[in-house]
């Protein structure tokens, strides 16, 4: 088997694999927005669903959001889920909306 700097080069192309593998398992398949009075409790309801679109090899997620229906400050959200629809990642924008 061939080496590299005292490496075995097939545990190198292992540790790349199981590098990529984590990195493909964190990057969404679908992104939902959704209004909620709370920033630091992620809503489940009323999630409108995101598109995705690619500008100069970036991936971007994007929506034309409704507000909501109840006059009140909203936090706006953004959730990220993976092919199993677990969440892999949640963003909440810091100030909230009035709507009145």
């Amino acid at each position: 088997m061939a080496t590299r700097n005292g490496f075995d080069l097939d545990l190198d192309s292992q540790r790349y694999r199981r590098k990529r593998e984590r990195q493909q398992r964190l990057v969404p398949v679908s992104v939902a927005f959704v209004w909620s009075a709370s920033n630091t409790i992620s809503p489940t309801s009323s999630q409108q669903p995101g598109a995705q679109f690619s500008n100069n090899g970036h991936n971007y997620w994007g929506a034309y959001v409704n507000g909501p229906g109840t006059p009140g400050n909203y936090f706006l959200w953004a959730i990220a889920k993976d092919v199993g629809a677990n969440v892999v990642a949640a963003c909440v924008f810091p100030s909230a909306f009035t709507f009145t």
